[in-house]
């Protein structure tokens, strides 16, 4: 605190840090900050503190200070202190270090950039979708392979620009595979607005969490439609391969029923970096192929002899300087220039797709949100508690000025709802532990309602119970499934207008053919829509202006970690209703 000349009235110990080596020591009260600090810094502060005493409030301002470990950054709330009058008499300030949380968030912004650039640029499609298998991204390349645009593809919508013909298998096995949290690889025809058709290798796997949950897919998405034609081309001219394999980006490989190569064209130099005539009347698995692979090799490439042609196989060959390429090979059985039976081999160079699928795969893991926040909220606790005691020790300083108090009092709310959103996030990444016992679901609603009401006084909210002559017990965690009853019955009275009704219908059910218990709970608010139903349970997902949108996240992983199912109603009546259905015994 300083007088209006800038003389120091009280000042805690940390000001010291601010100080330059050369500041005599002793007490900083009774000096200006021109004795005690480096002139460019005692000149930023002096006109900091003539702007909050002029304007009669309280002003923020970021410093950036120079300390011994370097330059530290700090947000400063500068207010002017007024006697009964009115008059200011003196300007009060506090500091607070945010170093730690400013470089944070550059670490994440450039992430974040780093993410949004290869997405942007990448040479493939790449796209992600939630848990249940929607559409929730799709990048620059992916939008001009469908000729789609991204609103008209997110959730199923991509299912349209599938070719008519090839729709229902794609569908198909695209919901069982996502709903299994297997991996999908399947080759269709898409069909473009302007009704061109193009092949497209859809390759896309689980994106796991942490904690080995599934939060979603990541996929690439390759046209492959001058392959594709290539290999059409092929077929029928298979008889003449000698013209087509001197120019093929492929190898093309006929080798006799010894394995020996008899014809090979010049593509196998830029895999294996040896020349056609190098490997001509060699043992092709001997020459080419790791020694752990060849047996393998040898006999899938010479079943074909027998003219079985099989599914594709994949093997890699050896290239130069030590480095192995993954080819996928398709074998029939020709008739060699000697009139002989041998094998014609086309391998198709997958090792660039697999990397590049590789790569999307681990920057998607590494920029995902959770991961990112998680490591956020790690750092920041710990500088809140730094915070804390500061706050602490401020208090005692400023015991006998109430104005200083009540922003102290502010700034430790804002300090709690930071503290809290970290634990939300917290929360929603760490295994959910439960501790099982026979669980009265009326005792559980109950209880909580009375809570939440509890702090809405001054509200009217009216609990109505529907039993119908079900018994709502089941075996779960009371603590873990009373959270669940409070996100749904907190978001119920944030959306229900006064006086608010909330309704708890339940009944008996089931649940993957075993007995279950069904419990909607419906308000009278004005529902949801569309995007909100589709996106309830998304991390991060919120409609609110406070808050974190962890909260129906977290709901449903509780809700799934007792093998239960939570859901949206179909919103026939008005209000948004939530529906929850728990096996009854898990014991």
């Amino acid at each position: 605190m300083k007088d209006l000349d800038g003389r120091y009235l009280l000042a805690n110990r940390r000001i010291g840090v601010f100080a330059g080596p050369n500041t005599p020591p002793g007490p900083v009260e009774g000096r200006l900050d021109v004795e005690l600090f480096p002139p460019e810094q005692a000149r930023r502060f002096r006109q900091s503190d003539w702007a909050a005493a002029r304007s009669g409030k309280a002003i923020e301002i970021e410093d950036h200070i120079e300390e011994k470990d370097g330059t530290h950054t700090y947000l400063t709330v500068k207010f002017p202190l007024k006697d009964d009058d009115g008059t200011v008499y003196a300007v009060g300030g506090i500091a607070t270090d945010i170093t730690e949380r400013t470089r944070a968030e550059q670490a994440l912004r450039a992430s974040e950039r780093r993410f949004r650039t290869l997405c942007q640029h990448a040479p493939i499609g790449i796209f992600l979708t939630d848990a249940e298998g929607n559409m929730t991204y799709a990048n620059p390349r992916c939008e001009m392979i469908y000729g789609f645009s991204e609103p008209d593809a997110l959730g199923e919508g991509w299912f349209r620009y599938v070719h008519p013909d090839d729709q229902p298998a794609v569908i198909e096995q695209w919901r069982r595979l996502a709903k299994a949290g297997a991996n999908f690889a399947m080759e269709y025809r898409a069909m473009t607005p302007d009704g061109a058709i193009r092949w497209v290798n859809d390759q896309t796997v689980p994106l796991l969490s942490d904690e080995g949950e599934k939060v979603g897919h990541v996929g690439t998405v390759e046209d492959v439609t001058e392959r594709r034609q290539a290999e059409i081309e092929l077929r029928r001219e298979r008889d003449f391969a000698k013209g087509l394999i001197a120019t093929a980006r492929a190898i093309v490989l006929v080798i006799d029923g010894s394995g020996r190569v008899v014809l090979v064209n010049p593509f196998v130099e830029h895999v294996t970096g040896r020349p056609a005539d190098d490997l001509k009347g060699r043992d092709w698995f001997a020459a080419a192929v790791p020694q752990d692979q060849r047996d393998r090799a040898r006999d899938a490439t010479m079943r074909a002899l027998s003219g079985e042609t099989g599914e594709p196989i994949i093997y890699p060959v050896s290239g130069p300087n030590g480095r192995f390429h993954r080819l996928e090979w398709a074998n029939r059985a020709v008739l060699g220039p000697g009139g002989e039976t041998c094998v014609l081999a086309i391998g198709h160079d997958i090792t660039a797709l697999e990397e590049a699928q590789q790569r999307a795969l681990h920057a998607e893991r590494l920029a995902a949100i959770g991961e990112m926040v998680a490591g956020i909220s790690h750092e920041s606790r710990n500088a809140l508690h730094r915070c804390q005691v500061c706050l602490e020790m401020l208090a005692i300083e400023v015991e006998d000025l109430p104005p200083a108090l009540q922003l102290i009092d502010r700034i430790q709310a804002a300090q709690d709802t930071l503290y809290h959103v970290f634990e939300d996030v917290r929360t929603y990444a760490a295994p959910i532990i439960l501790e099982r016992r026979a669980c009265d679901l009326t005792e559980v609603w109950r209880t909580v309602w009375a809570q939440i009401t509890a702090g809405r006084t001054s509200r009217v909210a009216e609990l109505i119970e529907d039993l119908d002559g079900a018994v709502p017990r089941c075996s779960g965690d009371p603590f873990r499934l009373g959270q669940v009853f409070r996100n749904i019955l907190d978001n119920a009275l944030d959306a229900a207008p006064e006086p608010a009704r909330v309704e708890i219908a339940c009944e008996p059910a089931s649940l993957d053919g075993e007995p279950a218990i069904r419990v909607a709970v419906r308000d009278n608010g004005p529902g949801l829509g569309p995007e909100q139903r589709r996106r309830i349970f998304e991390p991060f997902f919120t409609t609110k202006a406070r808050g974190t949108g962890l909260g129906m996240a977290i709901t449903r992983r509780i809700v799934e970690a007792h093998g239960g199912r939570i859901t949206v109603g179909e919103g026939a009546r008005p209000g948004a209703e939530i529906i929850v259905t728990l096996p009854r015994d898990l014991i």
